[in-house]
């Protein structure tokens, strides 16, 4: 499998006293030919397959090789391979980037095209400290976290690996909740002192 528009990663084990191949690359459903490759001494063509993205589907392709000796005589290969979309991006952006403790962090303009969509809380040491899968988030609760410096990632999963992933990732600050408390008595003159 391969994301859309990547190019294809061949390899050629074809042996014996060869004088040309044939390459061919056709779109299984529909039988069209998207390419076809003849009488060429290149043993690993480069080969790019469509570029397109969501909201169209995954594609089926079907990849064949002829080879053919002095005596034209031939032998054949083929093989499929599933092209995946690739996802539109995973921007998001949040309505403040700076929360106080217990406040929600709420995210805006998340893009939702299709696609497994994860998100990952790190710290400022880039280590995760909160999952949450498959899921479109529009705001995160803020009563586990301590004040500091914090990572939010929005990742995209298409399918075929990590190629047709994409992943965006904005920081956030969190605030320290400020408490204090007076020691002070009921009534106060001008030249008294006040404990805080």
């Amino acid at each position: 499998s391969i994301c859309s528009g990547q190019l294809l990663d061949l390899s050629n084990r074809s042996s014996g006293n060869i004088v040309h191949y044939n390459w061919m690359l056709s779109l299984i459903s529909g039988d069209s030919i998207m390419l076809h490759i003849n009488d060429t001494k290149d043993t690993i063509p480069t080969l790019t397959v469509s570029d397109f993205s969501l909201p169209f589907n995954s594609q089926d392709y079907l990849l064949s090789l002829t080879v053919y000796d002095h005596d034209s005589c031939s032998s054949s290969y083929q093989d499929t391979i599933t092209v995946f979309p690739k996802p539109n991006s995973a921007v998001f952006s949040l309505h403040k980037d700076t929360i106080c403790l217990w406040q929600n962090l709420i995210i805006d303009s998340v893009s939702d095209f299709g696609g497994n969509h994860n998100w990952y809380l790190l710290d400022s040491t880039r280590m995760r400290i909160q999952t949450y899968e498959d899921t479109i988030l529009n705001s995160l609760d803020s009563i586990t976290l301590e004040s500091g410096i914090y990572i939010l990632i929005h990742h995209i999963s298409m399918g075929g690996g990590n190629l047709c992933d994409s992943t965006y990732e904005l920081p956030f600050y969190v605030t320290p909740q400020i408490t204090f408390s007076v020691n002070a008595p009921i009534t106060t003159c001008a030249t008294d002192t006040v404990e805080m």
